[in-house]
């Protein structure tokens, strides 16, 4: 696949860089729109351009990172995230820390599982990647300070969402109506909370730290919910005309968030744009992942 034009650069750490894994980044950051700059951190040489994030391998046995991988995603980059691809598995497949800034992906990697850890890992917005069955509905994603924010329009619905330092809200009605938020994060308390109204179809947790692991909540209910959250949750708020909320609605979106596997909020968002897609549901979705 030939690379496409973008600005967006990473600067990939050559220093136990397999030639598989390293043609696995290669092509992972070509589907994600993001040109690799692998290169040796110990040479005196000044980077060709300022990456969007840092990658580097974590070896075996080690909790830490190297004094050059350190510097690369400190000083030189600034604020740049920095990605390591873990020789160990880890628990639960992924794990972030210092609040999303480091992200560690554990042994096997997979190109499906770089490729939306990329996406969470980049602080600017932009539209997801098209797929080859993703016609009629609009598909977009952006990092915002409190967590990564996937939506996917297939009803246009009139809904909105309002992200601050602090957190994200949605809301099930247009901003100049002043609707409370039918789902919150709060970053500082790291809480969810969401109470359904209004267009909300239902509300769907995706947690590979909790069991089950796929939580549905239904409007039904109308009942206030309130939970801590979990690194690695996805939250996702489905909307639906009031004509169209019922049963059937709820469950195909319950069957595409039990269908994904550890790709998080990029892998809920294209199947969730998959599954309405290929149907004819006039419904939305906002998908939240805390990391």
């Amino acid at each position: 696949m030939s690379a496409r034009t973008t600005n967006t650069t990473a600067l990939v750490a050559v220093e136990g860089l397999s030639d598989e894994l390293r043609a696995l980044v290669a092509a992972a950051c070509d589907e994600t729109g993001i040109a690799p700059e692998f290169r040796d951190l110990h040479a005196a040489v000044g980077a060709a351009s300022v990456p969007a994030l840092v990658l580097a391998v974590l070896p075996s046995g080690r909790r830490h990172v190297g004094a050059e991988v350190e510097r690369a995603a400190t000083s030189q980059m600034g604020a740049a995230p920095l990605v390591l691809l873990c020789e160990e598995p880890l628990v639960d497949g992924a794990a972030s820390l210092s609040d999303g800034r480091v992200t560690l992906i554990g042994a096997p990697i997979t190109k499906a599982t770089l490729k939306h850890r990329l996406r969470v890992a980049l602080r600017r917005p932009h539209a997801a990647p098209p797929t080859n069955d993703v016609a009629k509905v609009e598909v977009h994603e952006r990092r915002d300070a409190a967590c990564w924010v996937g939506t996917v329009r297939a009803a246009r619905l009139a809904w909105h969402i309002e992200a601050t330092e602090g957190g994200v809200a949605v809301h099930a009605a247009p901003p100049e109506a002043d609707a409370p938020p039918v789902v919150r994060y709060e970053r500082a308390t790291r809480h969810w909370s969401f109470e359904p109204r209004g267009e909300l179809l239902g509300v769907g947790l995706v947690s590979a730290r909790r069991a089950p692991r796929v939580t549905w909540f239904e409007p039904a209910e109308r009942t206030r919910h309130a939970l801590s959250a979990a690194s690695g949750d996805v939250l996702v708020a489905c909307f639906a005309r009031q004509g169209d909320i019922h049963a059937r609605q709820s469950a195909r979106f319950v069957e595409a968030l039990t269908a994904t596997g550890s790709g998080g909020g990029p892998e809920v968002l294209e199947q969730l744009a998959r599954a309405l897609s290929a149907s004819d549901a006039a419904c939305d979705a906002v998908v939240l992942e805390v990391r």
